[in-house]
């Protein structure tokens, strides 16, 4: 302070010439005075650094912004621009990872308010460059036209997986990689038919890669081998020791792996000398005379849903001379789906054969040598087929995107709850409805466009969940068409049609 107690400039202080000036100042005040400039000085060193901090973390991001907006909107822009490519990138990854069900609501989202908060969006709504030139809209961006190939992995080579992937490559800009443990592709529910004639074999089973057009063969790919575990971030591995990373390798998973009879409630012991086979998977019921050669004089089926049904009625007709024991854990066939009238249909026709041992009400508590443990009592077979204990193939997905039972945890786009970038079809679902071919083609449908729909920003569809009827075998003559809770038809004609079904799956 001057010696009227005014106080001073710092840079008054700073031309302090005389001694008298000096003496007039306290050595307090020209403290307070170097302190307040070091404070302002490390202030604007700090905001420095920030600065560059957050122009490097938006060079870190650059890449994102090239490939989604350059490469899909055809939008090309100048070397100069990578601010604006770093603020744009950063919004629309925001966005991608925050949709919700596949939602399209902007403002919803949020998308808007991170437009403005880079100052990318004008007045009109409009997405705009570093001049203020309008560029995309709002509502265009969410039709973006894919112009670089995106590949989708399914995993899986069953009914679904096989639909799924000889329709997908013929979307545009889409490349389709199979994972699958073999290169055929087997009709799981045409066991029946081969077990009454091992020669029809050839003709339910054929090459996946047969039922991909010519045109479209360039756009698929199968990996023989199996996936074996999907991580949170999507990487990818298989039992051959493949990795394949999200962002990089593929898009999009499909998952299309379906489903298997257990043999784990069996409690089947090491000392088991007979041969056990899953009967919705043909090659567990090879070789053919393993199971149903000469030496096999009786045979014993586990289960007694369709597939139990079924598989026991054609080895009655087919092999008369084998005793065929059935051994079901409910009291009447096919009491979880509840259809009525069913069971009286099924057991009439089942008795005319001489060589049929039913065991209603009893379940397996146990195998070993050639003897099969039951609830009450034990028999001894030759072998044993498994119709009972579904288990979705899904313990390679993360635990969280899983349901009760290990189903894919779906919403009505098929598409996982946990992870947009997951979808899946088949048996493996949530959703509640009957396990059919029918209803694995109508999803293989409306994957195709979901997928491609998530893949392009356009809006996805919902699953319409429609009652089908299901036709079941009893005999080498009689089927069966059952609806929701009844049997509506049992005839001739209706295992005709179940024969002409088969040769339409396999096409």
């Amino acid at each position: 302070k001057t010696k009227k107690g005014k106080k001073m400039t710092h840079d008054e202080v700073q031309n302090i010439e005389t001694q008298d000036d000096v003496d007039s100042l306290k050595i307090e005040d020209i403290k307070e005075v170097a302190d307040e400039e070091e404070e302002e000085e490390e202030l604007q060193l700090k905001e420095k650094e920030e600065d560059e901090e957050e122009k490097q973390e938006f060079n870190e991001e650059q890449k994102f912004i090239a490939k989604f907006l350059d490469i899909n909107t055809g939008v090309q822009f100048r070397e100069s621009s990578e601010t604006w490519k770093s603020n744009i990138e950063k919004v629309v990854k925001w966005y991608n990872s925050n949709k919700i069900d596949g939602k399209e609501d902007w403002k919803v989202n949020g998308i808007e308010d991170h437009l403005k908060k880079y100052k990318l969006i004008g007045k009109e709504g409009l997405i705009t460059d570093e001049k203020g030139n309008d560029i995309i809209s709002l509502k265009n961006m969410k039709k973006i036209k894919l112009k670089r190939k995106r590949v989708i992995v399914v995993a899986g080579g069953g009914y679904f997986g096989r639909e799924y992937a000889r329709h997908a490559v013929k979307k545009k800009g889409i490349k389709v990689i199979m994972i699958n443990p073999s290169e055929y592709f087997d009709l799981r529910t045409a066991t029946p038919f081969i077990i009454a004639d091992k020669h029809k074999d050839y003709r339910y089973s054929k090459k996946l890669v047969d039922y991909i057009p010519n045109k479209f063969k360039n756009q698929f790919t199968l990996i023989k081998d199996k996936l074996v575990e999907c991580t949170n971030e999507g990487i990818l591995r298989t039992e051959g020791g493949k990795n394949m990373v999200r962002g990089v390798d593929y898009d999009i998973l499909v998952a299309a792996t379906g489903s298997m009879y257990s043999t784990e409630r069996l409690n089947i012991q090491d000392n088991v000398n007979i041969p056990v086979g899953l009967a919705n998977h043909v090659q567990h019921l090879r070789p053919y005379d393993r199971f149903f050669g000469d030496n096999i004089k009786s045979i014993t089926v586990v289960g007694g849903g369709p597939t139990g049904v079924e598989v026991t009625g054609t080895l009655l007709a087919a092999f008369p001379k084998k005793t065929i024991i059935h051994i079901c854990g409910r009291k009447e066939y096919l009491d979880r789906a509840n259809i009525k009238g069913a069971h009286k249909l099924i057991s009439k026709q089942f008795n005319k054969y001489k060589n049929y041992q039913p065991h209603m009400g009893q379940y397996v508590t146990g195998i070993h040598d050639n003897t099969i443990d039951m609830t009450n009592g034990s028999l001894q077979t030759d072998c044993v087929i498994v119709s009972n204990g579904f288990t979705p193939i899904t313990e390679y997905l993360p635990k969280d995107a899983l349901a009760d039972r290990g189903l894919v945890d779906v919403n009505l786009k098929l598409q996982s709850k946990t992870y947009p970038w997951l979808f899946a079809g088949g048996d493996i679902l949530s959703i509640k409805e009957e396990k059919t071919a029918a209803a694995a083609h109508a999803h293989s449908k409306l994957a195709i466009k979901n997928t491609y729909g998530y893949l392009t920003n356009q809006s996805m569809k919902d699953y319409k969940i429609k009652p089908m009827g299901s036709i079941i075998m009893y005999g080498p003559k009689y089927a069966m068409l059952a609806t929701s809770s009844s049997v509506t038809m049992a005839n001739r004609l209706i295992r005709y049609t179940k024969l002409k079904l088969q040769d339409i799956f396999m096409k």
